[in-house]
């Protein structure tokens, strides 16, 4: 024949869609609409299978009485202090204790402070970027300026903790969620061991959550899993031991 019939394609059995069961984020979503089962064969019920916890790796607090310690105080600036941060008279408290304790058994101390030449508040040489008065670096103790929220993003201090063989680093001041989270973080990277002390840092409101809100939650991250975080007695303890 001069014309070929050729058969009509069939239309494609489309399988049903899952259920919002096998995927947690678009239950959270709210979900799929509802899905009408094959006149053929109903799908499968889904199967549930019973929730894991995963347990947060917990970095226990070394007991090595010979591990060189060095208390690491952040940002503990002037102007940041003046803007009222959570629970700042609790921090100051903590950070005296722990500069006292280091200090009457040499233990290294050593300041970072920020500086920021586009921000009146922190531009180097004002007063709001100084050390607070009340915990104040001692003549001959090491002050490390930076730029970025990471204490060894562009400075000298993994050089200056080398060369002094510091494996321990007590982590205070500001701010929880910026300076300090971010040093905490590259310190544990670096095989440090890193202690966070309970109240030894603070930070401020930001718009959409309060200042205490934000120290928990990321205390929260970092608890046991980039740094410990014992209370302030037991931080002096490994300073005076």
């Amino acid at each position: 024949p001069s014309v070929w019939h050729l058969p009509l394609p069939q239309p494609v059995q489309h399988r049903p869609a899952q259920s919002h069961r096998s995927c947690p984020a678009v239950a959270l979503a709210g979900g799929f609409p509802p899905i009408t089962p094959s006149r053929e064969k109903a799908p499968p019920e889904a199967v549930a299978f019973p929730a894991v916890e995963t347990p947060v790796q917990t970095i226990p607090i070394q007991k090595e009485p010979l591990m060189k310690t060095a208390l690491l105080v952040i940002d503990t600036q002037q102007s940041l202090l003046d803007m009222q941060p959570y629970r700042a008279e609790e921090m100051l408290a903590v950070i005296g204790q722990l500069l006292a304790t280091a200090r009457a058994h040499g233990r290294t101390v050593i300041y970072v402070r920020h500086g920021d030449e586009n921000d009146p508040q922190l531009k180097p040489g004002s007063p709001g970027w100084q050390i607070a008065a009340r915990i104040a670096p001692q003549p001959g103790e090491r002050i490390i300026d930076k730029q970025y929220s990471s204490a060894f993003k562009g400075t000298d201090l993994l050089d200056y903790l080398h060369q002094n063989n510091i494996r321990r680093l007590i982590v205070v001041g500001m701010m929880t969620e910026y300076c300090i989270e971010s040093t905490v973080r590259t310190a544990n990277y670096l095989d440090f061991d890193v202690v966070l002390p309970e109240g030894g840092n603070s930070t401020l409101a930001n718009g959409k959550w309060s200042a205490q809100e934000v120290y928990e939650h990321h205390s929260g991250i970092m608890r046991g899993r980039f740094a410990a975080m014992p209370d302030v007695a037991e931080a002096a303890a490994m300073l005076s031991g």
